[in-house]
């Protein structure tokens, strides 16, 4: 199993650890889900509008599950409280000095994809891989990589492949989606807005991914310029 430590340590002297534990294909992902989970997880209380699930045989809402524990240590914090963030994978440690909802919105990142929310699966690839604290250029190299070796691994199996980028656009509209309504779950969870502004963190992302797409392939198109290596 690999591990990633998320530890947060403010002026003041609060510290908090969040462990995520997965293996390598992602069949068994393990951090913390409280039992009894609050009323604002409930797949009907502000359920997202491209929701698969159906409140008749899913009462859970996965994604809101997977963010209760977070939730709850981030009611300890300021959303711009600055924290001493160190992250531990098994590949490197990452220090930095970020906002707590920067270090909030990065674990979000991570939990997220492997919370079991149909709609955020897609980004499992890129949770396995984890980057923390990902800069918006470095996240938008990641995420077309990611979609082209998807439709490489698509081509493979016979299916139709797009020699575009409107699938990825489509993408991140259904999952802006998703952030919107956990952004309304998240407000009535609680008063401190370290975690719901961690979201609008994620979200601005998706929202500004056309421009992004559109300034990043040029530059990425540049780097492979220099013909046959």
């Amino acid at each position: 199993m690999r591990e990633i430590q998320y530890h947060m340590t403010t002026p003041s002297g609060l510290e908090e650890t969040v462990k995520v534990l997965f293996d390598d294909e992602l069949k068994t992902v393990q951090y913390a889900v409280p039992e009894d989970l609050p009323q604002w997880t409930d797949l009907g209380t502000h359920q997202c509008p491209n929701c698969p699930f159906q409140v008749d045989y899913v009462r859970t809402c996965p994604a809101a599950a997977s963010l209760v524990d977070l939730v709850h240590r981030s009611e300890k914090m300021s959303s711009f409280e600055e924290v001493e963030l160190e992250v531990i994978t098994s590949d490197r440690v990452v220090k930095q000095t970020v906002s707590a909802q920067r270090a909030f919105s990065s674990l979000m990142g991570l939990i997220l994809p492997l919370s079991g929310c149909p709609r955020l699966e897609v980004f499992k690839p890129m949770a396995r891989f984890h980057l923390p604290l990902a800069s918006d250029d470095e996240t938008m190299y990641r995420t077309i990589s990611m979609y082209a070796m998807r439709q490489l691994f698509r081509a493979e199996q016979g299916f139709e492949i797009e020699a575009d980028l409107k699938g990825l656009l489509e993408m991140y509209a259904e999952v802006n989606k998703v952030n919107v309504a956990l952004n309304a779950r998240l407000s009535r969870a609680t008063e401190n807005n370290a975690t719901s502004n961690a979201i609008v963190v994620l979200g601005s992302f998706a929202a500004a991914l056309p421009a992004l797409i559109d300034k990043s392939v040029g530059e990425i198109k540049a780097l492979f310029s220099g013909g046959a290596a």
